[in-house]
C-alpha cells in the first residue's frame, strides 16, 4: 500500500513521482503531449477525464485512484470525454496485481459497486475483472 504524502492532492505527479519521464517523447500524440501537460499539473486540478487517461495509461496510479473512488462516491456513473460511466470502467479494468497491492482501495470501491449491481448490468458495465481479486 502507498503510503500518502502530506498535501499529496496539491502535489503534480512529477513532485510525488520524482523525474520527469516524458520530458522528451519520441513521438508525439494527443494522449501523450496531455500526459506530458498533466505530470506538471497538481491533482487537484485533474478532470474527470484526466483521472480517466491515467488510470488507462496505468499513471500515478494510487493517487489518481484515490481520488476517482471518492468522485464515484458521490457519482458511480461520473463521465469523463466518452461515456457516462466511463471513470468507474478505466477503475474496474486496471490489472488484479494492482488491487492486489492496494488492497484498501479495492474494498472502498467494491463496497461502492456492491449494492449498484443491476444498474452496472444495465449499463453494460462488468465487474468480471475487477471481481476476480476476490478478497
Amino acid at each position: 500500500m502507498t503510503e500518502f504524502p502530506e498535501n499529496w492532492r496539491n502535489k503534480t505527479p512529477e513532485q510525488l513521482e520524482g523525474a520527469d519521464l516524458l520530458s522528451n517523447p519520441e513521438f508525439e500524440s494527443y494522449v501523450l503531449s496531455r500526459i506530458v501537460a498533466l505530470r506538471k499539473t497538481p491533482l487537484c486540478d485533474f478532470s474527470i477525464e484526466d483521472l480517466r487517461m491515467f488510470i488507462v495509461q496505468e499513471i500515478t496510479l494510487p493517487y489518481v485512484t484515490e481520488i476517482a473512488i471518492e468522485i464515484l462516491a458521490k457519482n458511480l456513473f461520473a463521465e469523463g470525454d466518452y461515456q457516462e460511466g466511463d471513470l468507474l470502467e478505466s477503475l474496474l479494468q486496471l490489472p488484479i496485481s494492482y488491487w492486489k497491492s492496494n488492497r484498501n482501495q479495492w474494498k472502498k470501491l467494491n463496497a461502492l459497486i456492491t449494492e449498484r449491481v443491476a444498474e452496472l448490468h444495465e449499463m453494460k458495465i462488468s465487474t468480471d475483472h475487477f471481481k476476480k481479486v476476490n478478497y
